[in-house]
């Protein structure tokens, strides 16, 4: 597929890739003062909302650098999800001077999917609202300034969207690390009283709001596994390259060169799906399709290209000392998140498909 950057799209990713491949041995909260300080990539919230195509071909080339250097930051909850539900405020202006860090808990035990009823919920009595619920799998890799939760209401089918600070909040936080190693956190509010100025967005077609932000963020998931897949494939050819067998380069070998063309296969597919769903974002009749397309497709690259990497990599391919490893998790965890490819095919099977979707194996 040819794609050409414009002169600015290169040199934004020219720049995020020099300083993200520097910041990928730092600690998370040294990664984030060099984003928010150094790059200040936060000030682009401040022209997103996802109607700006160009804004989210800039958010799809960072998600890819963050991808490459395996950065561990809430990246996606503030750079992508809060400029979609926050508007013009405080809270916005601290999004863009990078002090706010988001979290979003949308997930429930019994609600896996933003389709289903949710369990969270907002009641009111005399006068004062209250939030009770329970959510689960929210990024908090660093300390978290604030959860965008979502609620459902005791009547009809209203959806809220809340923007809760953390401060001085009873939670009870359930943490664990994920697949991936990655610090996540469960969470349950018990008649947590919220002040109604932190509802941010309220109503029936609140639920459509809620699935337009998951869009965008699947579709920052994609570019973040493309930029993952890449540095896959480049791994495993500086492997075959360099190991030696009978005397010759692994990369000599045909069985081999075919493998490798077959993840490279997958890479493109991938690339194509992913940059086309970033350019559906600001088209409600492409946008979900588009989006399950990339989800389907990438999700599957990233099964198929990181596993041929593990075993061409061999042994050394299973060690946690290997990077190839800490990749393959990224990328199977990312596959999974908001849902799987699998699930991804039945939604798009209910809506038909915007154009053919190819995946091999």
């Amino acid at each position: 597929m040819q794609f050409q950057l414009d002169e600015h799209l290169s040199i934004l990713r020219d720049t995020v890739h020099a300083c993200f491949q520097g910041l990928s041995a730092s600690a998370p909260d040294a990664q984030w003062q060099a984003v928010a300080r150094e790059l200040d990539l936060f000030s682009l919230t401040e022209t997103a909302g996802g109607e700006n195509e160009g804004n989210n071909l800039e958010l799809m080339l960072i998600f890819e650098e963050a991808g490459a250097a395996l950065l561990r930051l809430p990246l996606l909850d503030t750079l992508v999800i809060a400029p979609l539900l926050v508007e013009r405020g405080d809270l916005r202006k601290a999004i863009g001077a990078g002090e706010a860090r988001m979290g979003f808990a949308w997930q429930e035990q019994s609600a896996p999917d933003v389709a289903a009823p949710l369990a969270t919920t907002i009641v009111e009595r005399g006068g004062r609202l209250f939030l009770s619920g329970t959510k689960k799998a929210v990024a908090a890799e660093l300390p978290l300034t604030h959860l965008l939760v979502t609620a459902g209401s005791e009547e009809g089918d209203s959806v809220s969207t809340i923007a809760l600070p953390v401060a001085g909040l009873d939670l009870g936080e359930d943490i664990y690390q994920s697949f991936d190693g990655r610090r996540m956190m469960d969470l349950r509010f018990d008649n947590i009283e919220i002040d109604r100025a932190t509802i941010l967005h309220s109503g029936a077609d609140g639920r459509l709001l809620v699935q337009r932000v998951i869009d965008h963020a699947i579709a920052a998931n994609c570019a973040e596994a493309i930029g993952i897949l890449r540095r896959l494939v480049d791994l495993t050819v500086a492997h075959i390259t360099e190991r030696k067998q009978f005397g010759k380069p692994l990369s000599e070998f045909q069985a081999l060169q075919h493998r490798l063309a077959d993840m490279l296969a997958h890479l493109e597919m991938a690339t194509a799906a992913s940059l086309r769903a970033t350019l559906s974002l600001s088209d409600d009749a492409l946008r979900a399709k588009a989006v399950l397309a990339a989800k389907i497709t990438v999700g599957r690259a990233c099964k198929f290209v990181g596993e041929n990497a593990i075993q061409l990599h061999g042994g050394m391919g299973m060690s946690e000392e290997t990077p190839v490893g800490g990749y393959f998790k990224r990328a199977l965890t990312l596959a999974g998140l908001f849902g799987s490819p699998d699930q991804a095919v039945r939604k798009l099977a209910e809506t038909g498909p915007l154009m053919p979707v190819v995946a091999y194996g």
